[in-house]
């Protein structure tokens, strides 16, 4: 075979494997996200923060009867103007703007009067579906081998639990994942040694882009960019120190932290100009909390960053693995790649590994430190990901070096498929277990949620009793044909409950211990006895039925 037709083939393996790659994943993600039946409370203030400012919480309208489609009027773009500059108010002393702008376009263009939950699904599948392409380009540079990128971007992307309950969460999670990884492929741009001003112009101006995007996105993006310029400068510094020495100043390296403070500075200008809010709110509520406690060295901290490694495990192999055997195999892949490519003399892919690494345990740790008393699986994701990514790299060069110790011809190469074949089956099947046909996928559904029997009573009257209605069971007062929010405390509002005289069943949306206040009330505007038999569970209520 030529090299030319060597180059050809190897084209067309890209190619088709890239291809493969996006078709999974886009019948892996249409699967479980036709199974979503809830809305967590952060994924309604998706909808509130982008669409919400038309009108009232439906929630706190109490004693008016509704339909289902009034309440998700209140998640919809309805408005003949796509009223971005609205986002910015609603967001004071909140998020940044730019998932819940691109959230408020999607619904006004692509969703106009609906809340649908492909509003929050496409921007996602737009996102998992980049992070597949932009992922496997890096790792086929990495390996130069298009069939072991596709396999560490398989399990680490695509058939994943940790990716898919980043993927089925109505949140920023899956852009911030996304603005994490390019932001390591720009720093790593900006650290090689470019022949020409171009090719250092085209680099900073990627992390120029990159960095906007992410400190628009999550404010925890802000300590990971921190994280990744000091460690990432800092190495370009001491290559700065060996190659000039006392004259570091004059190496190119250090021209590159020069301008990389430069491009910092453009970025955060450019931020807040976009949302002037975000220079103080990086200092409120949590990060005031986070502050305050930053030089609190007590046992709590150990205990928070110990949690943060146990949830790495957990979000990778699930609760009944054993920790201890979840980080040898991470960190024992990670520390076996280094030494094959020290023995291999590829020092510069050998940074490449060992960077993303340092920038990701730099910032769990950071993150767990200044945790203000609460533990958040969600805010390091995006970290556990990169984490599980370089592993499944480490663990690619393990096996390649294993096999390349047996004797060459056919029996290597078969020895190679076979070991290959039984590892990535054993990582899928086991990924499966803990999936659990979506259990394991945390905010897709409820285990104690009928959705069935809900849907089933769309045209019987649906009552929510209590001071608020719990966010999570948002989704589920869109079915209704009649709906109407009670409080219990104004009497005004309980004369809404005379039209259900003659009314053969309820629905009942209640805390168990404001039950019996609830069916007493009830009884006395329907005028007979009534029992209320439990239904279903919605999270934070449960769902009788009235009769």
């Amino acid at each position: 075979m030529s090299c030319e037709q060597g180059i050809l083939r190897k084209k067309w393996e890209s190619i088709i494997v890239l291809i493969l790659l996006l078709l999974i994943g886009t019948a892996v993600f249409l699967y479980w996200s036709a199974k979503k039946e809830i809305w967590f409370c952060d994924e309604v203030y998706s909808y509130q923060s982008a669409n919400g400012f038309e009108q009232g919480w439906p929630g706190e309208e109490y004693g008016r009867w509704m339909s289902g489609e009034e309440v998700s009027a209140y998640f919809s773009a309805d408005w003949d103007k796509p009223a971005l500059d609205y986002i910015g108010t609603t967001l004071y002393s909140d998020h940044v703007p730019l998932y819940f702008w691109i959230f408020r376009a999607v619904s006004y263009f692509g969703f106009h009067g609906s809340a649908s939950l492909w509003i929050g699904f496409s921007i996602n599948l737009f996102f998992f579906l980049t992070l597949i392409i932009v992922a496997y380009k890096v790792f086929e540079h990495l390996t130069r081998k298009p069939l072991a990128a596709g396999v560490i971007v398989f399990l680490s992307c695509v058939a994943n639990r940790l990716v898919l309950q980043q993927a089925m969460t109505l949140r920023m999670y899956m852009m911030l994942l996304w603005a994490e990884i390019l932001l390591l492929a720009a720093g790593i741009w900006v650290m090689k040694n470019h022949p020409g001003w171009k090719q250092r112009l085209l680099a900073h101006l990627m992390l120029y882009a990159v960095s906007v995007f992410g400190l628009l996105t999550h404010y925890d993006f802000w300590i990971f960019y921190a994280v990744v310029a000091t460690v990432f400068c800092l190495r370009l510094v001491i290559c700065a120190l060996k190659k000039e020495k006392t004259r570091f100043w004059r190496a190119e390296e250090f021209r590159s932290v020069v301008f990389w403070m430069i491009n910092f500075a453009a970025a955060l200008g450019t931020e807040l100009l976009a949302f002037k809010y975000s220079r103080w709110n990086l200092f409120r509520d949590k990060g005031a909390m986070a502050m305050d406690t930053l030089f609190d060295f007590s046992k709590d901290k150990l205990a928070q960053i110990r949690w943060g490694y146990d949830h790495l495990t957990i979000c990778i192999f699930g609760e009944g693995f054993p920790g201890w055997i979840g980080w040898v195999l991470i960190f024992g892949f990670i520390l076996s790649g280094v030494f094959v490519l020290y023995k291999r003399r590829e020092f510069s892919h050998m940074e490449k590994l060992l960077l993303p690494v340092v920038v990701t345990q730099l910032y769990q740790l950071t993150v767990c430190f200044s945790m203000p008393g609460e533990n958040v699986e969600r805010y390091l994701w995006g970290s556990y990901t990169i984490t599980l990514m370089v592993a499944l790299w480490g663990g690619v060069l393990l096996v390649k070096c294993a096999v390349e110790q047996l004797p060459a011809g056919v029996y290597r190469r078969w020895a190679k498929i076979a070991v290959s074949i039984c590892l990535v089956f054993t990582f899928l099947l086991w990924q499966v277990k803990i999936i659990d046909d979506g259990d394991g996928i945390i905010y897709l559904f409820h285990s104690g949620k009928d959705m069935k029997q809900l849907e089933e009573k769309q045209d019987v009257p649906w009552v929510v009793y209590g001071p608020q209605g719990g966010a999570y069971s948002y989704y589920d007062f869109t079915i209704p044909e009649k709906i109407c929010f009670i409080s219990g405390q104004e009497a005004e509002e309980l004369q809404a409950l005379s039209v259900l005289e003659g009314e053969g069943e309820v629905i009942l949306y209640v805390q168990d211990a404001l039950l019996a206040d609830a069916v007493a009330i009830m009884e006395d505007y329907m005028g007979r006895t009534l029992q209320a038999e439990y239904l279903c569970n919605s999270v934070n209520m449960n769902v009788y039925l009235v009769k």
